[in-house]
């Protein structure tokens, strides 16, 4: 999914209603698992200003 992100951004907004599940995961698991979540994460919020804002609304940037 990091790579769909990568490769079409304009798309990162379909993939909103991750973004808090994916906060939840980083802040919960460890290892790869937060690794990759967290790098997914980013992306999402970085291409789009509107995913951005859910996830500094759910406390995401303290989370990562």
């Amino acid at each position: 999914m990091s790579a769909f992100v990568t490769c079409f951004p304009e798309r990162s907004e379909d993939f909103k209603e991750l973004i808090v599940p994916l906060i939840r995961v980083c802040a919960d698991k460890t290892d790869k698992v937060r690794k990759n979540s967290a790098v997914l994460l980013a992306k999402l919020s970085a291409s789009n200003e509107n995913n951005a804002i859910i996830m500094r609304a759910n406390h995401g940037t303290e989370v990562l």
